[in-house]
């Protein structure tokens, strides 16, 4: 397996900018971890944040205020991403682990197959009944986004000559 590039410092903070100034609206401060990943809900009430300490981290972008973390996670979280509808949220790790969380019950909805190496990205489609993992290998992997499914669907296995970032 090859190990993917982590970069060696990480941020604390999570800055919420006006796209059209620029102008810092609201800081989010992780007190005890380091963060990897961000993600904003599309309806924009949520920012999700994935550590160091292998915890996703939710956020309500009007308030600024910590939710309770979702843990599960064996190592840290280098990827999130909301669904469509911003109810549910996947993870993924370097351990090779992809979670779907359940926003509005605050719970582990179901996990995929742990892969045998790291994520690196993950991304539901716009019906949010895909979801996509980029692994550090030389494929991808398509799983349904459907709560009753844990199965992977589809790997696409063509296509890459080097890993996938």
């Amino acid at each position: 397996m090859m190990a993917p590039h982590w970069p060696k410092c990480w941020s604390r903070l999570i800055d919420l900018r006006s796209v059209s100034t620029g102008n810092v609206l609201q800081t989010m401060t992780s007190r005890a971890a380091g963060l990897y990943a961000v993600s904003a809900s599309r309806d924009g009430r949520w920012l999700a944040s994935g550590t160091n300490d292998r915890t996703v981290r939710l956020w309500q972008t009007a308030t600024g205020r910590e939710l309770p973390r979702f843990i599960g996670h064996n190592g840290f979280v280098s990827t999130i991403a909301f669904s469509p509808d911003s109810h549910l949220l996947a993870s993924a790790s370097i351990a090779g682990e992809v979670k779907i969380w359940d926003v509005l019950q605050e719970r582990e909805a179901f996990s995929l197959p742990q892969s045998d190496a790291g994520i690196n990205s993950v991304a539901f489609s716009p019906d949010g009944k895909l979801l996509a993992a980029a692994v550090s290998r030389r494929r991808s992997s398509l799983g349904s986004g459907d709560q009753a499914s844990t199965h992977v669907r589809r790997s696409l296995r063509r296509g890459h000559k080097r890993c996938v970032q």
